[in-house]
């Protein structure tokens, strides 16, 4: 079995799928979805592939979880966490705590 540990998945719907700096150079120029992935993989005879949600979504990590679904069999996403979040639910921040574990766990519940 082969597995591709590193790809990146990206939608040209910006509308949908916003990226998180407006004024970016960097914006995706060809479609980078899953199904395309996918028929690549098969061309180069890969298995299964981790996607890490693409840099250019922030911390914005709708459209790799968005394209999991239904793909769970070939497909794994790892997302993107503000180290901030797990700092403040590590040191029990007095302001930030709360908050951020409901983040963290909200991330969760979505997959």
């Amino acid at each position: 079995m082969i597995i591709d540990a590193h790809t990146h998945i990206f939608s040209l719907d910006t509308a949908r799928y916003p990226l998180a700096d407006l004024n970016s150079t960097y914006r995706p120029q060809a479609d980078g979805s899953a199904d395309l992935l996918h028929q690549e993989m098969a061309r180069s005879g890969v298995d299964r592939a981790l996607t890490i949600t693409a840099g250019f979504y922030g911390w914005d990590n709708a459209y790799a979880m968005d394209q999991l679904v239904g793909r769970e069999d070939w497909l794994a996403v790892g997302t993107l966490v503000d180290s901030n979040v797990i700092l403040d639910v590590l040191t029990e921040d007095a302001v930030w705590a709360d908050w951020s574990a409901a983040m963290l766990a909200e991330s969760e519940r979505a997959g």
